[in-house]
């Protein structure tokens, strides 16, 4: 049994719980087709490890999270591994934030998973920064994911959501509708961002406001 064969092993006898620890353990090479083939299968790691794959490679441990916090916080210096863990290792951590910090996190981190290319991770996250960056009112942000992340007037799947309301653009009074902000915020729940589980809702001067 080669090592990639037993990371595998592992990994299934491991359950989510342990998939991290066995995953960060040895050093082993796996190439993109490696990964794209677990990927793709039917074992029970397979969507974890499309993100943590293009986070770091087996046996690179994920950084503290205090210090991954900080380097995206300081706006170009986070990595992959930090937008990893910041966003999918930390836990619901912004129940208290301001609306300014919540969307710099996300926006730094799919920012930080690009530095790998258009990755799993990196476009899955700019999907988010961009609704996000919509519904806090800064949609010239959402307006770059799309048009950085397009390659020859196609964009990658996981963009579609954000993708949707791409007809809005250029239109200041629709850009910053509170009921284009609004619905975002009832379909972010279900974009499944672990340390973001809402965002706040905009002011709609009735009782729509935050929730």
């Amino acid at each position: 049994m080669n090592i990639y064969d037993d990371l595998l092993r592992r990994l299934d006898a491991a359950g989510p719980a342990g998939w991290e620890m066995e995953y960060a353990r040895t050093p082993i090479e796996m190439t993109r087709d490696q990964a794209c083939e677990v990927v793709e299968s039917e074992r029970a790691c397979a969507n974890w490890l499309a993100f943590r794959f293009d986070a770091g490679p087996p046996g690179v441990p994920l950084p503290d999270n205090e210090k991954a916090l900080e380097a995206l916080l300081g706006g170009t210096d986070g990595t992959p591994l930090d937008a990893y863990r910041v966003l999918f290792g930390s836990g619901q951590i912004w129940e208290d934030a301001e609306a300014e910090v919540f969307l710099a996190i996300l926006c730094n981190s799919a920012a930080s998973a690009l530095k790998r290319g258009t990755t799993w991770l990196a476009t899955w996250l700019s999907a988010r920064a961009g609704l996000a960056a919509i519904a806090l009112g800064a949609p010239e942000r959402a307006w770059l994911f799309l048009d950085e992340l397009a390659v020859d007037g196609r964009r990658h799947p996981n963009l579609d959501k954000l993708a949707i309301f791409a007809p809005i653009r250029g239109n200041p009074l629709l850009e910053r509708s509170p009921w284009v902000r609004a619905a975002i915020c009832r379909l972010w729940p279900g974009l499944k961002v672990p340390a973001v589980p809402r965002i706040p809702f905009p002011d709609m001067g009735g009782d729509e406001g935050e929730r």
